[in-house]
């Protein structure tokens, strides 16, 4: 008996075509698509364009008998924006292009001979064209035990498949266990506001499953997830609890959202998992939470087992490296192993989104026992990417083949019950030693610079806003936001996203640059979200030791944006256009954070840069982005005001250069106080200064003034100075004694070293190539991109905009297609970069921009940082797979032997043995049709590298590129009183008010005022050493607990030292070292990356840092009486 009736012939055009004939006879399709027509699907155009389909469904004769002994069940599959399956003009299933399928079962009528009239509504996709893929009738026995054999066409199947395989017809050994999943993306496709709803959706819908179906398990990830449905859909949440404590459903988390793990910073992605197993702890504490649920991302770091690995995670689980389009992943399950020598067990599991399909899982179960030799497969039944998880039509599927001898056995089950089955096999597993390369989505790193560069702003600015209260704490002096945080409105950081999303507006990359700009110094309230409580009244040693743990740095908004479909630009307008104020208020409230506790910090001292009286004059107030301009002020300043400028990493002790607003300075503290420093009036307005920074972490006191003021100090003299000599018609030299270039009509001709020697073997080459034709249009480079060249058009020769000492800098200005160039070159004194920056109105559509640097000799390897550590390639790859490497992330350098890049931000990169190529802008146009066009900005240096990267210290120099100097007015203690008390009162009316209108008793007028005028002491700002060559600071911090992990559980919390810190270091380098901090600081032991005492074995040194290795200690700083 025919068991199964193909639709795909039958359906019928609306409006019907004159020639009467079906769809699939439709001729558009074999001619733009032919393999799609072969394979027997309907095609039609892209374009959101409309497909109509009919057919009169009318019983077969000889299925008569059938009925109410079997089920007929309509299935479809298809690949369309939007899909409606209209039965008798009434809509019985809506999908789209996540929810591709359905089974939707004939009603009795039908079995009773009432024919349907049914219609399909399928619309395109925008960036591809659309099909029905197929389309067919298929029966199924009511008993399981299937007395009419309905089953054997599939069964067939099943036995064909184990025999194309050289295995016995039978299922063999093996199992599969089913655990329900719906991947949800936060954002991609849809707003971040459409994820909160189809969660719901999706949550409810498999708690209600949960009920018919007792056997059901169902998994599902994201702390970020779970804390918003805890804090605005508590009864949900409840439900789930419940769920969770009867062990039907398992959290499956990790980071604090499913990040992008190439293009964060160590410091983020060990923040991802420090505050996501936080939560997981905290909130479902009957659970073991050792998992890293990464399905999706696109690609891996190498560094990412090593900050895992800390945070109590052992398993990593992902199927995305079955995308790859060239190589298919050897292994199914290993041991990846980090160059630290960390390790977690990692598991290539199953398709995510899948369904009941039994041929589709045992062709999954073979292939998976073949390659990993295990017997049980993990399977994932449920709808994804935009939610949805398993249906009652998959249960019911899979319910009727569990009962079936011809199919392996189904058992319903958990994630941590399979991993606890492969456990034994751990010993015997092949251990990876390199990143996870995804050989395919090459272009993550280069689409959307926006958001890249929002990115590394706001993770520098919340490492120093942890910082400075963390050096703060250190003084002993109670930080200044605490008495604020015991009232002010904060952003509804629960999931670190918003909850009232503005209207979208189109937000270009030239707006959003220069709102940063005018950030610099704002101080307006953060309200963004709900009202915090007020914490409980404290007093004396309980109030101090509590003041410097509130209101901890959130680092949380940052984490949300730099999900996998956000942080890499391959999402609609509409994601980054409601990101833009989220990016800005996080911005604003770190950098306060930041500058109240520097300059309570500061100001604390006894050496006070304090102004002196005079007429007033006009003042700039200045910027901490490095490439913004001081701003002018309407405040009235003194002749002479005093100033702070800190160096907030740990670097060695050099020369930098900044501009400062107008004025002449000198240093106002330290042995050299009084020496004037010699200013070079800047093009844009202020003086170039070189400042003679200490190592470390520290801070020099200037003071400005108008002019000199009776005895004045010989000036220092500048170190490095620079030179710009003409060589010719348009041909230019310059150099400061570390590195000199010459420049001619397109830019750098050459450039030498110290010694003299040649580092280019031509001139820099900016290229411009046509990238089109890839699927995934803003993920993918096209590989044959160098095969297409655009033209380049420069403006002959350079101008001079600064010809030093301290600055030297020359512009071009050119054109490639429509967009116009702008290129700056500087070279500062003291500097061992030449520093390049890149200026364009980009409007054009499916290009690629690279800058390329021929090397002046053959490279055998080069070398790149990444997260979490630094990886070394070959520069002419062996291998296919180092082969299919041909486009990386590197975060902020690149460097060959003798010749080092410095980035700006995480950038596409690539290398032969006689080139080094930057990747700079694209213009993909799906999914969002504008992505990267307007005004944008990159910036990069080139910088000898002699010896190395090592030996020529590149990652110091690339943070000393990225990391500006802050800089603020100084305020004297007096008037910063005056200041403060007059706000605290006001504070306290506002409270008192508020508190009133309550009926809650207001708080005690001492708990109102500033702690930092009632516990302040004098002393010296410690600042903090520099570290050795290779160490790097990832993160300094006052211990006890993050945002989002403990919230309103402070007080629970064991008593730490009163001042004690966490610091975090890593060894970016092949080389063992020991932690050396000098007095004041002590270590006081050694602690994993959750805070908790880390066991050494006996005689093991605490302080040694292996080579490649991530490490915490808990430490104080004591200074002397």
């Amino acid at each position: 008996m025919l068991t199964r009736l193909d639709l795909q012939p039958l359906w019928q055009p609306q409006p019907p075509r004159q020639d009467g004939a079906s769809a699939l006879e439709t001729p558009w399709g074999r001619l733009h698509r032919p393999d799609w027509a072969a394979r027997g699907l309907i095609i039609w155009p892209r374009g959101a364009q409309l497909l109509r389909l009919r057919w009169r469904l009318e019983r077969p004769e000889e299925w008569r008998e059938l009925a109410g002994s079997a089920v007929a069940r309509l299935c479809l599959r298809w690949w369309a924006e939007a899909a409606e399956l209209i039965v008798d003009g009434v809509c019985v299933h809506r999908g789209d292009l996540f929810d591709t399928a359905c089974r939707w079962p004939l009603p009795p009528r039908w079995w009773q001979g009432e024919p349907l009239e049914l219609e399909l509504r399928l619309t395109s996709p925008l960036h591809d064209d659309g099909a029905l893929i197929h389309s067919r009738l298929e029966l199924e026995p009511d008993d399981p035990a299937d007395p009419h054999g309905l089953l054997r066409p599939v069964v067939a199947e099943l036995e064909d498949l184990r025999r194309e395989r050289g295995l016995s017809p039978g299922p063999g050994g093996g199992s599969v266990r089913l655990l329900g999943h719906a991947h949800l993306d936060l954002a991609w496709l849809w707003p971040v506001a459409d994820t909160w709803q189809a969660a719901e959706r999706t949550f409810r819908s498999v708690l209600e499953l949960m009920e018919r179906w007792p056997e059901l398990r169902f998994g599902h990830s994201t702390p970020a997830l779970y804390a918003w449905l805890e804090r605005h859909r508590p009864a949900l949440f409840a439900r789930i609890r419940t769920a969770m404590r009867q062990g039907r459903w398992e959290p499956l988390n990790g980071p604090w959202v499913e990040s992008d793990c190439q293009l964060i910073e160590t410091p983020s992605l060990l923040r991802q998992f420090q505050l996501g197993q936080g939560y997981s702890r905290r909130a479902f504490p009957e659970w073991r939470h050792e998992l890293a649920w990464l399905p999706d991302s696109f690609g891996f770091a190498a560094g990412l087992p090593a900050v895992a690995s800390g945070t109590g995670v052992r398993w990593f689980c992902t199927h995305k490296l079955a995308w790859n389009a060239t190589h298919p992943f050897p292994h199914r399950l290993f041991r990846w192993r980090s160059r630290c020598g960390a390790e977690l067990l990692a598991l290539m599991t199953a398709p995510i989104g899948t369904d009941g399909d039994p041929v589709a899982i045992e062709s999954q179960r073979l292939t998976w026992q073949r390659i990993s030799g295990v017997g049980e497969l993990l399977w994932l039944p449920g709808v994804g990417d935009h939610g949805g998880g398993p249906t009652a039509e998959m249960l019911a599927q899979l319910a009727l083949w569990q009962r079936q001898p011809a199919m392996a056995p189904l058992q319903h089950g958990t994630l941590r019950e399979h991993l606890a089955q492969l456990e034994p096999l751990v010993p015997r597993l092949p251990v990876w030693r390199d990143e996870l390369y995804l050989e395919l989505h090459r272009g993550c790193a280069t689409s959307r610079p926006d958001q890249k560069r929002h990115n590394r702003t706001l993770e520098r600015l919340l490492r120093e806003a942890e910082l400075a209260r963390a050096l703060l704490r250190s003084m002993g002096i109670a930080d200044p936001l605490a008495a604020r945080s015991e009232t002010r409105p904060c952003s509804d950081a629960s999931a670190g996203a918003p909850q009232r999303l503005p209207e979208p507006q189109a937000v270009g990359a030239h707006d959003a640059s220069a709102a940063q700009g005018r950030e610099a110094m704002a101080a307006d309230d953060l309200s963004r979200g709900v009202e915090i409580p007020r914490r409980p009244s404290l007093s004396g040693e309980q109030h101090r030791r509590h003041s410097a743990a509130v209101a901890p740095v959130d680092w949380r908004p940052l984490l949300f944006q730099q999900f996998h479909d956000i942080l890499p630009g391959t999402s609609i307008p509409e994601v980054f256009e409601q990101a833009e104020p989220e990016w800005r208020a996080a911005r604003r409230q770190a950098r306060r954070q930041r500058d109240l506790a520097l300059l309570a910090g500061l100001e604390a001292q006894a050496d006070w840069p304090a102004a002196e009286p005079g007429p007033a004059v006009e003042s700039l107030h200045p910027s901490d982005d490095h490439q913004s301009p001081p701003r002018p002020g309407a405040a009235r300043l003194p002749t002479s005001e005093g100033w702070w400028v800190a160096q907030l990493h740990p670097l060695a002790a050099a020369p930098r250069c900044r501009r400062l607003p107008a004025g002449l300075w000198r240093l106002a503290s330290g042995p050299r106080s009084g020496r004037a420093l010699k200013g070079q009036p800047a093009r844009e307005g202020g003086v170039w200064v070189q400042l003679p920074l200490e190592a470390g972490v520290s801070a020099l006191a200037l003071r400005r003034s108008r002019a000199a003021a009776g005895e004045v100090a010989a000036p220092l003299p500048i170190e490095g100075p620079v030179t710009l000599t003409a060589e010719g018609e348009g041909c230019w030299r310059l150099g400061n004694g570390l590195v000199s270039a010459r420049c001619g009509a397109e830019g750098v001709e050459q450039l030498w070293d110290a010694t003299g020697r040649a580092l280019l073997g031509a001139p820099l080459r900016w290229c411009r190539w046509r990238d089109q034709g890839e699927f995934w249009d803003a993920w993918d480079l096209a590989p044959d991109h160098r095969d297409h060249p655009l033209a380049w058009n420069w403006q002959p020769g350079p101008t001079v905009q600064a010809d030093g000492p301290l600055c030297a800098e020359l512009v071009w200005r050119g054109r490639c297609g429509g967009s116009h160039l702008r290129l700056s070159l500087r070279l500062l004194a003291g500097s061992p970069a030449l520093e390049l920056m890149l200026s364009v109105r980009w409007r054009q559509r499916h290009e690629l921009l690279q800058l390329e640097i021929p090397l002046a000799a053959p490279q055998p390897r080069w070398a790149a940082d990444c997260t979490g550590g630094v990886l070394e390639r070959p520069a002419e790859p062996r291998t296919p797979r180092e082969q299919a490497r041909w486009e990386v992330t590197a975060l902020s350098w690149i460097a060959a032997p003798e010749l080092a890049v410095l980035l700006d931000g995480p950038q596409g990169v690539s290398a032969g043995a006689e080139r080094l190529t930057v990747s700079l802008l694209r213009a993909p146009t799906w999914p969002d049709p504008g992505a990267d066009n307007g005004w944008q900005r990159q910036r990069l240096a080139l910088m000898p590298a002699s010896g190395g990267w090592r030996q020529a210290g590149v990652p110091k120099e690339a943070r000393r590129l990225r990391e500006p100097l802050w800089l603020r007015p100084a305020h004297p203690p007096e008037e910063r009183t005056a200041e403060q008390s007059t706000e605290a009162k006001t504070a306290c009316r506002t409270r008192s008010a508020g508190a009133q209108a309550a009926s809650v008793p207001p708080p005690r007028p001492e708990a109102s005022m500033q702690p930092a005028l009632t516990s302040r002491r004098r002393g010296a700002w410690p600042g903090f050493p520099a570290l050795e060559a290779d160490l790097r600071l990832v993160g300094l911090r006052a211990a006890g607990p993050m945002a989002g992990v403990e919230p309103m559980a402070l007080l629970s919390q064991p008593q730490e030292e009163p001042a004690a810190l966490i610091l975090t270091v890593q060894n970016e380098g092949p080389c063992r070292h020991r932690l050396r901090l000098p007095a004041p600081w002590r270590v006081l032991q050694r602690v994993d990356a959750l805070d908790q005492p880390t066991p050494e074995p006996t005689g093991a040194d605490p302080l040694l840092i292996r080579p490649w290795e991530l490490c915490c200690w808990r430490i104080v700083c004591e200074p002397e009486a």
